[in-house]
This record gives C-alpha cells, sequence and structure tokens, in this order.
C-alpha cells in the first residue's frame, strides 16, 4: 500500500515538474518584437511631404497586426499579414498633426516595433536620395552597427 502512495506521489511531482519547465520554455518564446529583420531603426523619425509613401519591410516569426497613431496624417495599404518577409506601404496626407507613428505587434511576442513618421513642410524633393542612401549604408556600411545606432536627420 505504501508503494502505490509513493508511485503516485513520484508520478505528481513529476508532472508538475514537466508543466513547470514547459510554462519556463513559453516565457522565452514570448521575449522581443517576433520581428528578425526590419528595414526602419525604431530610434529614428523618417521626414516625409504630404502624399508621399515610404516603403519599409520586415520578416516576422509569426503573423502581425499595425496600429496607426494619427488616421489623418497616415495611412497603410495593409494593417496585418503573416509570418515571413512583409512590406508595408505608408501614405503621408497633409493634416494639422505633424507626427505620427506606427506600431507593428507580431502575435505572441510582448514588444512591439514603431516606425516614427514627421511631416515635413519643406521641399524635400532629395528626401528619396537621402532615404535610399540611409538605406544603403545600413546594408552595406562596414561600421553598420554604429551606423543603425545613430540618429541621422532624412531632410533634404
Amino acid at each position: 500500500m505504501k508503494k502505490i502512495q509513493y508511485v503516485k506521489l513520484l508520478g505528481l511531482l513529476t508532472v508538475l515538474l514537466l508543466l513547470n519547465i514547459s510554462c519556463k520554455d513559453d516565457d522565452t518564446l514570448l521575449r522581443g518584437s517576433g520581428i528578425t529583420e526590419q528595414s526602419w531603426s525604431t530610434n529614428q523619425t523618417y521626414f516625409a511631404s504630404a502624399e508621399q509613401t515610404l516603403t519599409f519591410t520586415f520578416t516576422t516569426l509569426s503573423s502581425w497586426t499595425a496600429q496607426n497613431s494619427s488616421a489623418a496624417l497616415l495611412s497603410l495599404d495593409n494593417d496585418a499579414g503573416n509570418s515571413g518577409k512583409n512590406t508595408i506601404k505608408i501614405t503621408v496626407h497633409k493634416s494639422s498633426q505633424e507626427q505620427g507613428t506606427i506600431t507593428i505587434k507580431v502575435n505572441g511576442y510582448s514588444s512591439t516595433s514603431n516606425i516614427k513618421i514627421q511631416l515635413s513642410n519643406d521641399n524635400v524633393e532629395g528626401y528619396e536620395i537621402n532615404y535610399s542612401v540611409d538605406q544603403y549604408l545600413k546594408e552595406k556600411y562596414l561600421w553598420n552597427d554604429d551606423y543603425k545606432s545613430s540618429n541621422p536627420q532624412l531632410r533634404a
């Protein structure tokens, strides 16, 4: 009789231990943003003129949604997608609001990633060139980790 109680107790402890281990694995899956590659820097503000469209690319580990903090200033071509490589196009409109943020949340992950966009009242004809050079430097520059942490102003 004591052997049966001992086996039951041992079985119960084993189940509890396995549940504890599996919960710890779930916690590590939730860390981070779930975005493995993104073409924007979260600490940078992107400048754009009215009716200009900016394109950003990113790769996610799960499905995602995007929230727009300023519907009057910014519009999105899509606000949700599946895991894998994704593209989001943001069009800037003339508005009384001068700055907006697009927040991307990947399902199953605790952090988000933000794209900050500022309406530029200047003539930003050279913006496309600056943006292209910025993207090139992020990908090819030998010291790209240092460059990515800088905060260049992309004004023309």
